[in-house]
Formats: structure tokens, sequence, C-alpha cells
């Protein structure tokens, strides 16, 4: 059996958040502050806790740029798979 003593989550929505665990997993509230200008929830789910922070991601991820210029080249030899 593993057991997970506490994970971090990041939230755009924390009252949304606080309620999917709720509903789903009947997490207790255990501690609910606002530290450094963010709202952080300390939840409670069996022995393990889940501290939920109001602090949506500061940008989205991008995939690196594919121009020609970037793309590997491998001209004098090919692979193939067999």
């Amino acid at each position: 059996m593993i057991n997970l003593h506490h994970t971090h989550l990041m939230a755009s929505d924390i009252d949304a958040t606080i309620t999917f665990w709720r509903d789903a997993f009947d997490a207790e509230v255990i501690y609910d502050t606002d530290f450094a200008g963010a709202r952080i929830v300390f939840l409670r789910i069996g022995t393990g806790r889940i501290h939920v922070y109001d602090q949506p991601p500061k940008a989205s991820a991008k995939a690196p740029s594919t121009t020609s210029a970037s793309k590997p080249t491998n001209s004098s030899s090919s692979f193939n798979a067999c």
C-alpha cells in the first residue's frame, strides 16, 4: 500500500477545486488563509493532505518552434525500422 503525506495543487478557481475534492473524496478543510497575496487551503482526505494554492499558471506552455532552421537534418543517412 502506498501512503501519500501531501501534495500541492495550483488552482485557477480555488472554490471550485475545494468543492470537487469535498464532493468526490469527502475532503475536509483543515486550514484556510492568505499568504503572500495568495489564498492557501489545506484539505484532509483520510491520512493524506492536499495543499491548494489560488495561483493560476503565470504563462501557458507553448510547444517549441518547428521552423526549418530548428529541425535537425540528416541528409547523409536514413533509418529503417524493422
